[in-house]
């Protein structure tokens, strides 16, 4: 079949895709005016080629195509329609379905089944254009309104495309994957899969995810990419590859659904999606759909591009499971799976291990916590001392699981007013329950109340404590001390029921004169020094103060009897 004639179809650029069909959107091209002229081209316009009568938008016209739940069908606004956009519910009956939401913009080529476009290769007998940019019912639902598709519409089959092209030598790369990429739309009955069958008869299944109509996805476009290997779709020619597969769109139950276009090429129109299970970070076996790498990455197993994981049934994973068998004690079994072991108090799975590889720890480090959460009360979690302690605030019971404790109820609490020997006076603490407030603090408890709620019961009067600081012998204020405070811990001087910004803590200060020299001093500080003190406010420039006579021993003013007994008893001393 393939001989050296071929040659004259060979191009100049590498492979790069055959599609049947083309990527306008289902004919509806953006999707948004009905008529209207845009970079894209002309929109098609009532009643879009709809072999119903009477479809002519259900409001005034022109009339922009919106979804089943009344937003625009191009959801971004951007190019063609394509994946994450929408057939329109051209009823406005609040779901795309049979009756009155079909359509058909086909162009010429594509109702004679002649739309094939490649790059890269020369098409020989590819097929499938005539079941692109209309509504389909491959289950041969009929119309509600007793009207069937026209005879040159598919119908009661589920849509079907055939490759069959050359690539020459040197522009295509043997073993290379090969993609098959569809955009269809209103896959919402299952099964939804793509059946491939190549020269030889072989076929190949790979499933579709089918939209969830719950969800506002009805009548929504999606994209898939299928991998082939090489050697299913191609074999090797004189002068080059024949490439040949048959695709067909299984869809034995849906009345209706559309499809843009199919091709073969050498780039995924998505990443390829499949079933992956694995085991999440509570040991718990899971399984979503997801791209392959995705999976490896969870350490999981992937059941195949395009299978679903209703089609793909987890094996469960076993292990090794250490749990609380009794008080404190931890033991360990085999072959359990994490559900299992996930029911047993305080238990650890260990996936595919056995208990030969984990030692079990002989003391359990976690254990049930007790605490008073904020919203729900008492509760309990399973959780580490420390934890429990600091960051809970709760009660730890080492090695019990919360099945085991009774979590007690919540005291009720209030302020606790008592005498607070350490500063001499009463205080007052909050939310303290009644038998710590009376045997504890020997106070009196005001259930319910806080300590602002009884200051004036609880409290001795406070006021300012102007004292001098030891360290630096400057004068200081503190405000709201009591009277004992003041006088015993600041050696101070207290102002009942005021602040430090109502009082003068400066030192009354005034000329003294000590043995003929004058300081500034307080009246008590020139009384302390035996001086003679001027008054309040003297300054030492105002004064003199008298020479100090050197008879007088004593200091008391006059030379007698008592100087001379004075300089007797200390007759011999060594002055410094």
């Amino acid at each position: 079949m393939f001989l050296s004639a071929f040659t004259s179809l060979l191009m100049t650029q590498s492979f790069n895709h055959i599609r049947v069909g083309d990527v306008d959107g289902f004919g509806y091209l953006t999707g948004t005016t009905p008529g209207a002229i845009g970079s894209f081209g002309q929109e098609p316009a009532w009643p879009f080629g709809s072999w119903q009568t009477g479809v002519f938008g259900c409001s005034v016209t022109p009339f922009d195509l919106t979804n089943a739940v009344g937003s625009p069908i191009n959801t971004d606004g951007v190019g063609v329609l394509t994946g994450g956009d929408y057939l329109p519910d051209l009823d406005c009956s609040g779901s795309t379905a049979y009756d009155s939401d079909e359509f058909n913009n086909q162009g010429p080529v594509e109702q004679v089944d002649g739309l094939v476009q490649t790059l890269g290769c020369s098409d020989l007998a590819s097929a499938g254009s005539v079941y692109t940019d209309l509504a389909l019912s491959p289950n041969g639902t009929g119309w509600l309104d007793g009207t069937v598709a026209p005879p040159a519409t598919p119908y009661g089959v589920s849509p079907s495309f055939q490759f069959d092209y050359f690539v020459a030598n040197g522009d295509l790369t043997p073993g290379q994957n090969v993609f098959v990429n569809v955009v269809f739309a209103d896959y919402d009955v299952a099964p939804a899969e793509l059946m491939y069958t190549d020269r030889f008869g072989s076929s190949m299944t790979a499933y579709l995810t089918t939209q969830d109509n719950g969800l506002g996805e009805d009548g929504q476009i999606q994209k898939a990419t299928a991998v082939l290997p090489f050697g299913f779709v191609y074999q090797s020619v004189s002068g080059g590859w024949s490439g040949v597969v048959s695709v067909q769109l299984n869809a034995p139950n849906e009345p209706f659904i559309a499809v843009d276009y199919l091709e073969i090429a050498i780039e995924p129109l998505v990443l390829p999606e499949g079933c992956c299970c694995w085991i999440d970070e509570n040991g718990v076996q899971t399984q979503s759909v997801m791209q392959e790498e995705h999976c490896l990455d969870l350490g999981g197993t992937y059941a195949g591009d395009g299978i679903s994981c209703e089609e793909f049934l987890c094996q469960p994973v076993t292990g090794a499971c250490c749990f609380l068998k009794d008080f404190g004690v931890m033991w360990c079994h085999d072959n359990y799976t994490a559900s299992d072991c996930a029911s047993l108090p305080l238990s650890t799975f260990y996936p595919g291990q056995t208990c030969a590889d984990i030692p079990c720890p002989m003391d359990p480090i976690v254990g049930a916590c007790c605490y008073e959460d904020a919203d729900l009360g008492w509760t309990c979690v399973e959780t580490e001392e420390v934890k429990c302690l600091e960051s809970f605030g709760g009660t730890w019971y080492v090695g019990q699981p919360c099945s085991w404790i009774q979590c007690p109820s919540v005291p009720l609490t209030g302020a606790c007013c008592f005498f607070d020997p350490q500063i001499g006076a009463l205080t007052c603490l909050d939310n303290v329950d009644e038998f710590k407030c009376l045997e504890v603090y020997s106070g009196t408890w005001y259930p319910g109340q806080t300590c602002s709620d009884v200051a004036d019961k609880c409290m001795d009067p406070r006021g300012a404590c102007c004292f001098q600081n030891p360290d630096t012998g400057a004068y200081d204020c503190l405000d709201g001390v009591t009277a004992f405070q003041c006088e015993v811990y600041y050696s101070g001087t207290w102002t009942a029921g005021a602040t430090c910004s109502e009082v003068d803590c400066c030192p009354k200060l005034g000329a003294c004169c000590v043995k003929g020299v004058c300081v500034p001093t307080t009246v008590e500080g020139c009384d302390l020094a035996e001086g003679v003190w001027s008054g309040v406010g003297v300054l030492c420039d105002q004064v003199t103060c008298a020479e100090p006579c050197v008879f007088d021993v004593t200091g008391d003013g006059v030379v007698n009897f008592s100087d001379l007994i004075a300089i007797i008893n200390n007759w011999g001393l060594v002055c410094p």
